[in-house]
């Protein structure tokens, strides 16, 4: 498959076709190919990375509400761009077949090599990013990356601070715990929730966040602080 029919594929309308052409190309094929005129995708793996961790550290700060602090945003972000996660991109765009590889990375499997996808999944990214600008690009990383960015985030969730708090409860012995909402203000755009954790109806503690799930799970926090 051509370059260009590869990015109409992905409903990229290119600008500057050798962008893409130096992401998709790896140092030993260009070694072994020095008369073609773009380089290999190191550079722009490089910038690459620092633009995926800013598309998701945006996502992360919108998304998550002011609940979660900056330890567990960091944690989340290393979770969801690490080199699985760059593996699942590559595999969703199905880039391992574009590569260009030397002959002897070809010989030794880097067609599937973890790192190697994981290093051009970066490429691309900044070639988009330096073609179409932020808007685009952001808009491509997370209709992409939503499986694996949502996944990590019902992980997370799986064990958040309200299933702790339970299951400590119950080693204690059957006890009831729940949460009401005292308040919600604010524009329907940018609600703010109070809830108060309660445990066999006496109120123990108080959570605030951007939706009612939030404001329940800092409650869950400061109740096992």
């Amino acid at each position: 498959m051509s370059i260009q029919d590869y990015l109409k594929r992905l409903k990229i309308r290119w600008r500057n076709i050798e962008l893409y052409e130096e992401a998709l190309t790896h140092s030993s094929y260009k070694n072994e190919h020095p008369d073609i005129s773009w380089q290999h995708n190191e550079r722009l793996e490089f910038f690459g990375d620092a633009i995926l961790e800013f598309v998701i550290s945006e996502y992360l700060y919108e998304e998550m509400g002011e609940t979660h602090r900056e330890g567990e945003l960091t944690k989340l972000r290393s979770r969801i761009v690490s080199e699985e996660g760059l593996q699942y991109f590559a595999a969703k765009l199905d880039i391992a077949p574009m590569l260009r590889l030397g002959k002897g990375e070809e010989k030794v499997g880097a067609r599937e090599r973890p790192s190697t996808l994981a290093d051009a999944a970066e490429a691309f990214i900044a070639a988009i990013y330096l073609d179409r600008g932020m808007g685009f690009t952001r808009k491509f990383v997370l209709r992409h990356f939503r499986s694996h960015l949502v996944g990590v985030l019902e992980g997370e969730r799986l064990l958040d601070y309200k299933s702790i708090l339970q299951e400590k409860l119950q080693r204690g012995g059957k006890r009831r715990l729940s949460y009401r909402v005292d308040s919600v203000t604010g524009p329907d755009h940018q609600r703010h929730f109070k809830v108060t954790l309660y445990i066999d109806n006496k109120p123990v503690a108080q959570g605030e966040g951007a939706n009612r799930r939030s404001a329940e799970k800092d409650a869950a926090r400061r109740a096992l602080e």
